[in-house]
Protein backbone atom coordinates (compact mmCIF):
# COMPACT_ATOMS: atom_id res chain seq x y z
CA UNK A 1 0.00 0.00 0.00
CA UNK A 2 0.99 3.30 -0.34
CA UNK A 3 2.13 5.53 2.51
CA UNK A 4 -1.22 7.61 3.91
CA UNK A 5 -3.21 4.68 2.37
CA UNK A 6 -5.69 2.83 4.74
CA UNK A 7 -7.47 -0.39 3.31
CA UNK A 8 -10.15 -1.99 5.37
CA UNK A 9 -10.35 -5.69 5.10
CA UNK A 10 -13.82 -7.78 5.83
CA UNK A 11 -17.49 -6.93 5.37
CA UNK A 12 -19.63 -8.42 2.48
CA UNK A 13 -17.58 -8.90 -0.74
CA UNK A 14 -18.77 -6.73 -3.90
CA UNK A 15 -19.27 -8.66 -7.23
CA UNK A 16 -16.77 -9.80 -8.78
CA UNK A 17 -15.30 -10.60 -5.25
CA UNK A 18 -16.08 -14.33 -3.99
CA UNK A 19 -16.73 -14.62 0.15
CA UNK A 20 -13.73 -17.52 1.59
CA UNK A 21 -10.23 -16.72 2.84
CA UNK A 22 -7.78 -14.39 0.81
CA UNK A 23 -4.69 -15.56 0.39
CA UNK A 24 -1.42 -12.89 -1.24
CA UNK A 25 2.57 -13.91 -1.56
CA UNK A 26 3.71 -10.37 0.98
CA UNK A 27 1.32 -7.30 1.97
CA UNK A 28 2.79 -3.97 2.45
CA UNK A 29 5.57 -1.53 2.83
CA UNK A 30 3.59 0.80 3.83
CA UNK A 31 0.30 1.98 4.36
CA UNK A 32 -1.95 0.69 6.70
CA UNK A 33 -4.57 -2.22 7.47
CA UNK A 34 -8.17 -2.66 9.28
CA UNK A 35 -8.87 -6.33 9.51
CA UNK A 36 -12.35 -6.02 10.66
CA UNK A 37 -13.44 -9.53 9.30
CA UNK A 38 -12.70 -12.38 6.96
CA UNK A 39 -9.53 -14.54 6.77
CA UNK A 40 -6.27 -12.77 5.02
CA UNK A 41 -3.25 -15.17 4.59
CA UNK A 42 0.29 -14.49 4.03
CA UNK A 43 2.71 -16.24 2.54
CA UNK A 44 6.48 -16.17 3.00
CA UNK A 45 6.81 -12.31 2.23
CA UNK A 46 5.27 -11.60 5.44
CA UNK A 47 3.78 -8.17 6.01
CA UNK A 48 5.42 -4.69 6.92
CA UNK A 49 2.71 -1.84 7.50
CA UNK A 50 2.85 1.55 9.51
CA UNK A 51 -0.20 0.54 11.24
CA UNK A 52 -2.28 -2.64 11.44
CA UNK A 53 -5.58 -2.70 13.51
CA UNK A 54 -7.74 -5.68 14.24
CA UNK A 55 -11.20 -5.95 15.23
CA UNK A 56 -12.11 -9.34 13.95
CA UNK A 57 -11.11 -11.82 11.43
CA UNK A 58 -7.99 -13.77 10.79
CA UNK A 59 -4.23 -13.02 9.41
CA UNK A 60 -1.83 -15.39 9.39
CA UNK A 61 1.37 -14.60 8.14
CA UNK A 62 4.26 -17.48 6.57
CA UNK A 63 6.55 -14.82 6.90
CA UNK A 64 7.52 -11.94 9.42
CA UNK A 65 5.58 -9.45 10.58
CA UNK A 66 7.01 -5.16 10.77
CA UNK A 67 4.45 -2.79 11.91
CA UNK A 68 4.93 0.78 13.34
CA UNK A 69 1.95 0.92 14.84
CA UNK A 70 -0.35 -2.62 16.31
CA UNK A 71 -3.72 -2.04 17.42
CA UNK A 72 -5.75 -4.90 18.28
CA UNK A 73 -9.17 -5.20 20.19
CA UNK A 74 -10.41 -8.55 18.53
CA UNK A 75 -10.05 -11.44 15.85
CA UNK A 76 -6.25 -13.80 15.87
CA UNK A 77 -2.83 -13.01 14.17
CA UNK A 78 -0.35 -15.73 13.91
CA UNK A 79 2.88 -15.16 12.52
CA UNK A 80 5.03 -18.04 11.94
CA UNK A 81 7.73 -15.81 11.90
CA UNK A 82 9.49 -13.01 13.90
CA UNK A 83 6.74 -10.19 14.87
CA UNK A 84 8.17 -6.50 15.58
CA UNK A 85 6.64 -3.30 16.58
CA UNK A 86 8.29 0.03 16.01
CA UNK A 87 6.19 2.63 17.41
CA UNK A 88 3.21 1.27 19.40
CA UNK A 89 1.42 -2.05 20.73
CA UNK A 90 -2.08 -2.02 22.48
CA UNK A 91 -3.56 -5.35 22.82
CA UNK A 92 -7.64 -5.11 24.00
CA UNK A 93 -10.23 -7.23 24.48
CA UNK A 94 -10.57 -10.85 23.45
CA UNK A 95 -7.63 -10.41 20.16
CA UNK A 96 -4.75 -12.90 20.16
CA UNK A 97 -1.35 -12.85 18.79
CA UNK A 98 1.19 -16.22 18.36
CA UNK A 99 4.28 -15.37 17.09
CA UNK A 100 6.65 -18.58 16.15
CA UNK A 101 9.81 -16.98 16.23
CA UNK A 102 11.15 -14.10 18.16
CA UNK A 103 8.83 -10.98 19.37
CA UNK A 104 9.92 -7.00 20.01
CA UNK A 105 7.86 -4.93 20.70
CA UNK A 106 8.56 -1.22 20.92
CA UNK A 107 6.60 1.74 22.06
CA UNK A 108 7.64 5.25 21.43
CA UNK A 109 3.66 6.47 21.75
CA UNK A 110 2.48 6.31 25.31
CA UNK A 111 1.91 2.90 27.08
CA UNK A 112 2.41 -0.70 26.15
CA UNK A 113 -0.71 -2.87 26.36
CA UNK A 114 -0.50 -6.60 26.01
CA UNK A 115 -3.26 -9.07 26.05
CA UNK A 116 -3.47 -12.47 24.46
CA UNK A 117 0.04 -13.31 23.51
CA UNK A 118 2.11 -16.21 22.71
CA UNK A 119 6.13 -15.75 21.71
CA UNK A 120 7.66 -19.21 20.30
CA UNK A 121 10.80 -17.35 20.68
CA UNK A 122 12.75 -14.62 22.93
CA UNK A 123 9.75 -12.05 23.80
CA UNK A 124 11.77 -8.42 24.25
CA UNK A 125 9.19 -5.64 25.52
CA UNK A 126 10.51 -1.98 25.16
CA UNK A 127 8.41 0.86 26.35
CA UNK A 128 9.88 4.80 25.97
CA UNK A 129 6.96 6.65 26.64
CA UNK A 130 4.97 4.76 29.88
CA UNK A 131 4.62 1.58 31.77
CA UNK A 132 4.31 -1.64 30.40
CA UNK A 133 0.79 -3.58 30.98
CA UNK A 134 -1.08 -6.65 30.94
CA UNK A 135 -5.09 -6.24 30.57
CA UNK A 136 -6.47 -8.23 33.20
CA UNK A 137 -8.16 -11.94 31.88
CA UNK A 138 -5.67 -12.24 29.29
CA UNK A 139 -2.58 -14.34 28.87
CA UNK A 140 0.79 -13.89 27.96
CA UNK A 141 3.88 -16.30 27.48
CA UNK A 142 6.95 -16.29 26.20
CA UNK A 143 9.10 -19.84 25.22
CA UNK A 144 12.36 -18.29 25.38
CA UNK A 145 14.01 -15.40 27.57
CA UNK A 146 12.13 -12.30 28.51
CA UNK A 147 13.04 -8.83 28.58
CA UNK A 148 10.98 -5.70 29.86
CA UNK A 149 11.76 -2.21 29.99
CA UNK A 150 9.88 0.80 30.48
CA UNK A 151 10.96 4.49 31.16
CA UNK A 152 8.81 7.67 30.72
CA UNK A 153 10.32 10.84 30.17
CA UNK A 154 13.93 9.52 30.68
CA UNK A 155 12.85 8.27 34.20
CA UNK A 156 11.79 4.34 34.63
CA UNK A 157 8.21 3.46 34.72
CA UNK A 158 6.46 0.24 35.82
CA UNK A 159 5.94 -3.25 34.48
CA UNK A 160 2.63 -5.00 35.57
CA UNK A 161 1.95 -8.57 34.30
CA UNK A 162 -0.83 -9.49 35.92
CA UNK A 163 -2.91 -12.22 33.95
CA UNK A 164 -3.88 -15.17 35.55
CA UNK A 165 -2.29 -17.00 32.92
CA UNK A 166 1.15 -15.47 32.24
CA UNK A 167 4.23 -18.16 32.08
CA UNK A 168 7.32 -17.32 31.11
CA UNK A 169 9.67 -20.36 30.58
CA UNK A 170 12.52 -18.69 30.32
CA UNK A 171 14.65 -16.59 32.16
CA UNK A 172 12.53 -12.30 32.98
CA UNK A 173 15.11 -9.54 33.09
CA UNK A 174 12.82 -6.55 34.10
Amino acid sequence: FPAGVNVSFGGTPVAPAEAGPVSIDSLGQHGSLTLLDGELNVGTGGVQLDLFSQSGGVLSSAGDVAIGRFEQSGGSASVAGDFSTTTAYNQAGNGTLAVGGQTTLRSTDGALLLGNLHSGGTLTVDSRDGPIRQHAGTTLSAAGTTLLSASHGGAPADNTLNGAGTACVGSVSA
